[in-house]
């Protein structure tokens, strides 16, 4: 039973054996271990009125701070008391350094670390000893006393003690801590560790000793498996990580611009693309692309093991609008050294940042240059502040000079309500401003009055913008032709609507006529016809009857043939007599009909007509627009 009994104790303290074992193994980037004491830590006994339910508080702190100072390795309290639990042991009532001792060689442990915190009035006593397993003598025992909170005790004076404990006597808690242990496993074991970028010597199961705390990146690979994580450095202890490995992922991405940046999950990338970033670990890597002056690109992609995506990354430039409806017209604007030209001018798209405007105009001091800053998708208006240039005497007068050479002659002239003659004009010298100029000429539509502004030095050219009025023309020069032939008339002096329409209609009458008159023809014959049969027919023969209804048949038909011969004949006749009128009546005095190709419609007007003195009489103006829908309009 003995035997079996120191047989079951070797195995359990296996498990905390192989802890300080993994720990010493392998040292990140080759640095010597410092030999540190294994040792296990009692609860602290509590006494002077300080609540129970610190003891637990306390004593974990005891740990930490010992574990702070480098020279202690310290069982953790879950581990020592599944250990003391399988071999039964009970920790409570255990004070004296006797069963410290055993305790210690359960644990398999080198040292025992005891103590205690009192109080008594407002100070607060703690003793700490240092017990040695092997030989039950106590190695070393410190004290402090705080006349302080337990607050303080907790924060400050455990450390305190610790150190002293430790042979740290003057030192801070600053100077020894701030360091921990990092042991790191993988599935499957046998993976290149990388440490914050950086490659270390060795394969996992790793241990890295005296890691600063905060956090680090931690990377293994093995052939296509791969596994990532971010672990948090807690001074003064043994960090444990076990990091999952699968078949890595694949990102390829590409952008249109090779010198931009490539930042994956806040980690810069090589510069240049295509980046083909390989043996992704599963999870989700924020993608971001950047230029200065370039819109930022932005995309999440989730990878999945095994799993090969592409990204391509298009940058725009970042650009804004300059808006110059603000600068008076003739007002020369520069952007950037280039002219641009003069107001008005349209919005123009520029990138987005700083740019130098410079705008000049005659008549006002020098120009203006400005520094102004474009906004990404925003308007810059750009204000005129040139300020006028003053008259040096009363009798100067700024000038310029308005022309009049792409007006055709006999164009009439009005300038500001005054007639100034009939072109060919010579230039006109005006007052800088604005001016009223009226233009007219005969044979035109109407006419035009502008407003134009004449700047100071320059010349404003007047443009003709006239429309020629179609003329009208008739009377007896196209009487003789519609005499010929309907509508030939009409169509010789330019009305070839009315023309086409009388040629038409005139040879459909006549065509009508024909047919009618060769079926009156007909219809005569065959009635002369019946009645020769009807006449030679003996009296109360059998035809008799029949012969004397073929007769009366044959009549009606020639007479109703007879009624369409005339109503062809008065349809052509009064065709041809209107298409005479129309040749007499609709001539070139104002009267008749006149077609706009422009407008696609015809007028007709009646105008009045004259006594035999050539007095004007009584008459009747009709005028009639006819649309191009064939629909009569006001």
């Amino acid at each position: 039973m003995k035997i079996f009994f120191q047989f079951y104790l070797r195995l359990s303290i296996i498990p905390i054996l192989l802890v300080f074992f993994l720990s010493n193994v392998t040292i990140a980037q080759d640095k010597k271990v410092a030999k540190r004491l294994n040792v296990a830590v009692l609860d602290l006994e509590i006494s002077g009125g300080i609540p129970e339910i610190y003891q637990k508080t306390l004593s974990d702190r005891l740990r930490l701070e010992l574990l702070n100072t480098g020279r202690f390795n310290v069982i953790e309290r879950n581990a020592m008391e599944e250990v003391l639990g399988e071999q039964g042991f009970q920790m409570s009532g255990c004070t004296s350094d006797e069963c410290a001792v055993e305790v210690g060689r359960l644990l398999g442990v080198q040292g025992i670390i005891a103590g205690s915190i009192g109080k008594v009035g407002n100070t607060h006593s703690i003793i700490l000893r240092h017990i040695n397993v092997e030989t039950g003598s106590i190695v070393n025992s410190k004290g402090v006393d705080c006349s302080c909170p337990i607050d303080e005790v907790l924060s400050t004076k455990i450390g305190e003690t610790a150190r002293l404990l430790a042979g740290l006597e003057g030192q801070t808690a600053t100077s020894v801590s701030g360091e921990g242990d990092l042991l790191i496993k993988s599935t499957p074991s046998g993976a290149i560790v990388y440490l914050d970028d950086q490659k270390l010597k060795g394969l996992t199961p790793f241990a890295v000793e005296k890691l600063t705390k905060g956090k680090h990146t931690l990377r293994l690979e093995r052939g296509d498996l791969v596994g990532s994580t971010t672990v948090d450095i807690i001074p003064g202890q043994i960090n444990r990580v076990e990091v999952p490995m699968e078949v890595g992922g694949e990102i390829y991405i590409t952008c249109n611009i090779e010198a931009a940046d490539l930042v994956v999950n806040d980690t810069k990338q090589k510069p240049g693309f295509p980046a083909n970033l390989q043996k992704l670990t599963p999870g989700t890597y924020e993608i971001e692309v950047t230029l200065p002056g370039y819109t930022v690109f932005k995309r999440s992609v989730l990878m999945k093991p095994e799993q090969k995506v592409e990204v391509k990354a298009e940058l725009k430039r970042q650009q804004g609008t300059i808006n110059f409806d603000r600068l008076p017209k003739g007002t020369i604007i520069t952007l950037d050294d280039q002219k641009i030209g003069s107001a008005p001018i349209p919005d123009k798209l520029v990138d987005a940042g700083w740019h130098i405007i410079n705008i000049s105009r005659k008549g006002y001091t020098g120009s203006m240059d400005k520094d102004i800053e474009v906004k990404v998708d925003e308007t810059f208006v750009v204000e005129f502040d040139l300020q006028k240039i003053k008259k040096q005497a009363a009798l100067e007068k700024q000038e310029g000079k308005i022309n009049f050479r792409r007006l055709p002659k006999g164009t009439v002239v009005t300038l500001d309500d005054r007639k100034i003659g009939s072109t060919p004009l010579s230039d006109r010298t005006v007052d800088a401003g604005w001016h009223i100029v009226k233009i007219s000429r005969n044979g035109y539509t109407g006419s035009i009055d502008k407003d134009i502004e004449v700047l100071e030095d320059e010349t404003f050219v007047v443009e003709y913008d006239l429309k020629r009025i179609k003329k009208r023309v008739g009377g007896a020069s196209a009487l003789p032709k519609s005499l010929l032939w309907a509508g030939w008339g009409q169509m010789s002096i330019g009305r070839k609507v009315p023309g086409i329409i009388y040629a038409i209609g005139e040879a459909g009458a006549v065509g009508f006529l024909v047919v009618s008159t060769m079926s009156y023809n007909k219809s005569v014959n065959d009635y002369n016809d019946a009645r020769d049969a009807y006449d030679n027919e003996p009296l109360g023969s059998l035809n008799f009857d029949q012969l004397y209804d073929d007769r009366v048949k044959a009549h009606d038909d020639s007479e109703s043939a007879k009624g369409m011969v005339a109503v062809a004949g008065g349809i052509a006749g009064a065709l041809y007599v209107w298409n005479i009128i129309d040749a007499l009546i609709f001539k070139g005095d104002g009267s008749g009909v006149a077609f706009n190709d422009d407008t696609g419609t015809a007028d007709i007007n009646f105008a009045t007509i004259g006594d035999s003195q050539g007095k004007p009489a009584i008459g009747i103006s009709l005028g009639i627009t006819f649309g191009s829908t064939g629909r009569t309009e006001r």
